[in-house]
């Protein structure tokens, strides 16, 4: 399956930093699922927020394409 994940504006000074401090609080969310199994909405949505800070600091992808699964 391919997701295209459209990027929001220009990356600022921060971008990078954001985007990497978003993607440490997703990763802590996964490691917390199996203890909290309802949190699985917010660690989606945090995760999808670290994908789009990610293609929106690398701006040279435009849209940020990303494959998960086999390919078949």
């Amino acid at each position: 399956m391919t997701v295209v994940v459209p990027r929001r504006g220009e990356a600022g000074p921060h971008s990078a930093r954001w985007a990497e401090a978003l993607g440490e609080s997703a990763a802590g969310s996964v490691a917390r699922l199996e203890s909290s199994p309802t949190m699985i909405d917010s660690t989606f949505r945090t995760a999808l927020l670290h994908v789009e800070a990610r293609c929106t600091v690398f701006s040279s992808v435009s849209p940020c394409f990303l494959s998960f699964g086999s390919a078949s």
